[in-house]
């Protein structure tokens, strides 16, 4: 049987052996090393270093029989290659053995945001402890990228390194770096690093067994001008869109986008806000003192002389009344009062067909004899609001003021004139 163990980014693996029971003859487990091998395909316990430990009953000391170990071994190879071989003579329990992985976070991985932070992992680094991390910010709106780091604590013989790299067609990944920075073994924090590279690759190193500190935070992100932010895409304008009311943006930060956050203070009972964090009182409050508190109601016979606004409370008077020679056009409310407007006067031409009241107005109507007289009368005295009266037309006459007779008849007898 053959296992393979490859963890992107690990540098060394925890070994422990939960069963073990082998025959002391010629069965085995073989724990192989791969440091030539590196990252690429094992097809075969050939390809690693077979120099890798045989453990067998005899090699670790153990009888047939049944036990339950708990040794604990360190490998610093990447890749591992298990493989466990058994003959036909004898046969065994076998083996149980866990294993876990010692990484960097995001170690052996091409980073391509261009705002990031690169560490060591919490607690302590681990022993023979090695990490590497490329950045490639090829395409990405920077110009200059600031390194800071936020912690530095590492020991003698540990070192960080920075280097700015070019892609190049020479080397095997493709680029050809030049150191920008390294420290070794120390607690100080150093000034920002700055650099207009586009690709970078971060290796740290602690070589040392025994000597373990806390490690390092490394931080980076692009210097962008006013107005912009670093993003994972580069510099970025900061957002201005106007924010809903009860909200107000924040100020645009060099690693982070500005944004629309709640008003600190809050909201008065029987308020609303209007546009960011102002606020007015609702309608029929006004405020006193930071408070809402309700407008003055007018009574049945008065109106608004004040309207109720802002810090303002309403004020009321007495409805208006019309006047003699006024008529009522709208009635008189509590937020409006009652409007008059001037009786109609009749023209010269006209006769008051209906009289001016308290609530409609004078009709009028054009003076016309015929359709206010009988035939053979005319109309006499109509205008200026006042109707006239018919009399009989010359060459006519009535005795009973309704009928009209002609004169000329009347001297022959003809009628009772």
């Amino acid at each position: 049987c053959k296992w393979v163990v490859k963890v992107q980014g690990a540098y060394a693996y925890d070994l422990e052996m939960k069963t073990f029971n082998i025959p002391d003859r010629t069965d085995f487990l073989q724990i192989d090393t791969c440091p030539a091998v590196g990252w690429a395909a094992v097809d075969s316990v050939d390809d690693c270093d077979a120099s890798g430990d045989r453990l067998t009953g005899r090699t670790l000391g153990w009888q047939f029989d049944s036990y339950v170990a708990s040794r604990v071994r360190l490998s610093t190879a990447v890749p591992l290659v298990f493989y466990f071989h058994s003959d036909a003579a004898d046969v065994g329990q076998g083996f149980e053995l866990t294993y876990s992985a010692r990484s960097c976070p995001g170690s052996g991985t091409t980073i391509t945001s261009a705002v990031g932070s690169l560490t060591d992992g919490p607690g302590n680094y681990g022993e023979y402890a090695y990490c590497k991390w490329t950045i490639n910010l090829e395409g990405r709106s920077t110009n200059v990228i600031r390194f800071q780091f936020t912690e530095l604590d590492i020991a003698r013989g540990a070192s960080v390194l920075i280097e700015e790299c070019q892609p190049s067609q020479y080397t095997l990944d493709g680029t050809e770096c030049s150191e920008l920075w390294k420290e070794e073994g120390t607690d100080a924090i150093p000034p920002p690093v700055l650099s207009s590279a586009t690709i970078f690759e971060i290796t740290f190193s602690a070589r040392n067994q025994y000597d373990q500190y806390p490690g390092f935070n490394l931080q980076y992100a692009p210097i962008c001008a006013s107005g912009y932010f670093s993003s994972a895409q580069g510099c970025t304008a900061c957002s201005t869109d106007v924010c809903p009311a009860g909200q107000l943006r924040s100020s645009c930060q060099a690693i982070a986008d500005s944004f629309c956050k709640p008003c600190s203070q809050s909201l008065p009972a029987n308020a609303s806000w209007t546009s960011g964090c102002e606020w007015t009182c609702n309608s029929d409050f006004f405020e006193v003192d930071g408070t809402c508190v309700p407008c003055t109601m007018c009574g049945d016979t008065e109106t608004e002389a004040q309207v109720c606004h802002g810090y303002t409370d309403r004020m009321c008077k007495p409805c208006s009344v019309c006047s003699d020679n006024e008529y009522e056009v709208q009635p008189c409310t509590r937020s409006s009062d009652r409007s008059c407007a001037s009786c109609k006067t009749c023209t010269s031409a006209e006769f008051e067909f209906s009289p001016c009241t308290g609530f409609e107005d004078r009709q009028c109507e054009a003076c016309d004899r015929t359709s206010q007289c009988q035939p053979n009368q005319i109309l006499v005295g109509c205008g200026s609001g006042e109707r006239g009266s018919c009399e009989c037309d010359a060459g006519w006459t009535s005795s009973d003021n309704l009928t009209c007779t002609d004169i000329n008849e009347c001297a022959r007898g003809s009628h009772d004139c």
